[in-house]
């Protein structure tokens, strides 16, 4: 008996150690920027969430029923897949632009100023449509008393949880500038007369690391709607039930088991 349960312990460590590695080895979501050079002091262009793979589930067969029938779930078919496509456009060497020249460390800095944008919409998309993707990779449903009452399950979960990744997204999205905790308001740009030319200066560049910190501590969490179909118990969990009841009896009436 002592090593049965030892070598449960053991797989249960296993399984869960495999589960913690499948979670952190979860690919982020697909992030792609453009870069250019222009008139300008440096500018992040969003873009927008794109679905490149919808999620779909299959009914799988699960037990009989105790009312009868059988018991189905909704299992996953294709987990959902998202990309994000966004650009930056920074300030050109050697060009005057409103009255300033850009050198090479203004377009240095401004790609640093820049690069916390997109590393902080790259840490929200993560937080909250890459979440779905590992969620959705593994989703089954709750038991129901029919093939299609487990699709229509499964359907309906899926696509309340990319409504929770959607709006969570969107609730943060523009948090990096708005929440003057990070620093993002002191990050500016200005002109100063640098060996008699008037030249572009960037102040506090590297200003982001704590609005993407923020990003990646958000959690989202999705739910799956309630099962309404019961499993026949296995004979061997019938059988325990059995020996309990029987023990417990004997307790109560030690003579009579005696």
């Amino acid at each position: 008996m002592k090593m049965r349960k030892l070598i449960l312990v053991a797989v249960m460590q296993v399984g869960a150690a495999f589960i913690l590695n499948t979670q952190a080895l979860a690919v982020p979501v697909d992030h792609t920027t453009t870069y250019s050079d222009g008139l300008t002091t440096g500018l992040w262009t969003p873009g927008s969430v794109t679905t490149t793979q919808a999620a779909t589930v299959k009914a799988e067969l699960v037990c009989e029923s105790v009312d009868g029938g059988s018991c189905y779930k909704a299992v996953i078919d294709k987990a959902y897949l998202f990309s994000y496509a966004d650009s930056i456009l920074l300030p050109e060497v050697g060009k005057t632009f409103n009255g300033g020249f850009i050198n090479q460390a203004f377009h240095d800095g401004g790609k640093i100023h820049e690069d916390w944008h997109k590393d902080y919409i790259g840490a929200l998309l993560n937080s909250t449509y890459g979440a779905l993707e590992v969620w959705s990779a593994t989703y089954e449903s709750c038991l129901a008393s029919s093939v299609a009452a487990a699709l229509a399950k499964g359907t309906a979960d899926l696509a309340n949880a990319l409504t929770t990744a959607t709006n969570a997204f969107v609730a943060d999205f523009s948090t990096d500038v708005t929440n003057p905790a990070f620093g993002h308001q002191n990050a500016i740009a200005t002109i100063k007369n640098i060996g008699g030319v008037n030249t572009w200066v960037g102040v506090n560049d590297n200003w982001g690391q704590a609005a993407v910190d923020y990003a990646n501590g958000i959690k989202v969490s999705f739910s799956k709607s309630p099962g309404n179909c019961n499993c026949i118990p296995e004979p061997s969990i019938v059988m325990l039930f059995a020996i309990g009841a029987i023990g417990f009896t004997c307790t109560q009436k030690k003579r009579r088991c005696q």
